[in-house]
This record gives C-alpha cells, structure tokens and sequence, in this order.
C-alpha cells in the first residue's frame, strides 16, 4: 500500500501527532488524518477514508474512556442525537461510493476550511472563558450545561449532517458535534466530552459500513487503530496537567490550515 518504509514512518509519525492533539482537545480527528494519507502517503481518497475512520475509531475509544473517568459525558445528549448521526452515515457511505472522486475532494476541502475558522473560533472563547476565570482553566472541567429544548430540530438535523459529513470524507464528526453541543446549550467541557462518545459511535458504524463492502484493508485498519488509540490516550491524558488548553485548539488551528492549503494545491495541481 505504501511505496516504501520511510513512507510508512513517516505517515505513522504524523498520525501518533495529530491523535494526541485531537484526543486532547476531544475531537476524533478524521480531518488530519485523510490529508496525511493523501499527501504523504500518496493514498487515493478511496482508500485513504477508510484508514482515516479507522484511526478515528481508535482516538474516540481512547478518548472516550478518559472522559468517562473524569465525567465529562453527557449521555443522555448522546444516546438521543446519536441514532440520527448513525443514519446520516448510511447516506454519506453511499455517496462515498458512487460520488466522483474530485466532487469528494472538492467537498472535502471546503469542510477543511469551515473546520479551520470553527476551531480558531473555539480557541479565542477557550482563551476569553480562562482570562475571565482569572487565568485557571482546571475549574472549567467540571461545568455541568443543559439542553434548550427550543433546539431539538437544530440538534436533529446538524447530528444528521455531522453523519453524512463524516462518512463521506473520513472523519469522525468532533469538529461538527461539538460546536453542535455548545449551541445546545451545553458547557464546552461537557461538549468535548460528549462529542467524543459519539464519534466512537459514528466512527464505529462507518468503518462496519466499508468492512461490508471490502473497503477496507483489515491488517492496516487494525495498525492504524492501534496507532489512534495509543497516541490519544496518551494526549488526553497529558491535557489534564496542562493550564493552557487554548495553546492546543490554536496549534490544532494552524494544522488544520496547513492541511487545508496543502489538499488545496494538491486538488488545483494534480
């Protein structure tokens, strides 16, 4: 699958990163890991997705399992919008498979985009409620929120979408649940850590999905799970003995923006 080991290192090395950052902040990471795999592996998008919700479904196990500990997971929220999201990735699997690949890439690279202004976005309110917390972000983990009921069809819809979305380009749906949570009204603590619980659950039904279809290839899933798991257990653990957790959103800003340029290029100079 890969041209030669260096390759593989270095695609492996990127991958170990990009988890850590993404378990650390609460998102499945999905977007990192389709560019990763397309520009420095020189995978197609056919192949490149399923890896990518493979190592997704790792990172949200990972990453779930630590939010737990802390009870950082609104469960109810979850087991509610979750279904909807379920059925949204049956809809982007299908697309995913009779869509033409450069509509894919083209789709792919304007939800980078979104994806790189939601997150610097998130960074400067990350920052705005530590400074107005007089510069102590421990406290803010334990901020419980609640759900307005005004906006249940918001939640419906954008869980639906955030399933499609994910399936379609290979990535879990943290980046879209989680400002989906904040809208609803709960905390942004809580949302990361629901958010989490529900990409392992998305995650998981996508991967089963291309299982089924033989889109994936079984030995370098399980690879590139373990790979997920490892590096963001490792990082959401390290993110709760840090005090800046805005210094993570705004490293995952610039990632994020790096990946988009570079997709970019790669979509207008093949």
């Amino acid at each position: 699958m890969f041209d030669n080991l260096v390759i593989f290192i270095l695609v492996v090395a990127l991958i170990a990163l990009f988890a850590a950052l993404a378990g650390s902040v609460g998102i499945g990471g999905g977007a990192f890991f389709g560019p990763i795999l397309i520009l420095f592996g020189g995978l197609s998008i056919f192949v490149s997705v399923p890896l990518a919700v493979s190592i997704t479904v790792g990172v949200g196990l990972a990453s779930t399992i630590v939010n737990a500990k802390k009870k950082t997971i609104n469960y109810r929220i979850a087991l509610v919008l979750e279904p909807f999201t379920i059925f949204g990735t049956i809809v982007g699997v299908q697309l995913h498979l009779s869509a033409p690949e450069w509509i894919i890439i083209l789709i792919f690279i304007c939800i980078l985009y979104f994806i790189t202004l939601r997150s610097y976005i998130r960074a400067r309110k990350i920052k705005k409620l530590i400074d107005e917390n007089n510069g102590n972000s421990k406290d803010l983990n334990f901020t419980k929120g609640f759900i307005n009921k005004k906006y249940v069809l918001l939640g419906i819809s954008g869980a639906f979408s955030a399933g499609v979305i994910s399936a379609l380009i290979g990535i879990g749906g943290g980046l879209i649940k989680v400002p989906l949570m904040n809208e609803l009204g709960l905390s942004p603590i809580i949302s990361s850590g629901t958010g989490s619980f529900m990409v392992l659950f998305t995650s998981t039904a996508t991967i089963f999905q291309y299982f089924l279809y033989d889109k994936l290839d079984i030995t370098y899933g399980l690879v590139f799970f373990a790979i997920g798991f490892i590096a963001s257990f490792g990082g959401t653990l390290l993110a709760r003995y840090i005090d800046r957790p805005e210094v993570t959103q705004y490293l995952l800003t610039m990632a994020i923006a790096g990946a988009s340029l570079l997709i970019t290029l790669k979509f207008l100079f093949p």
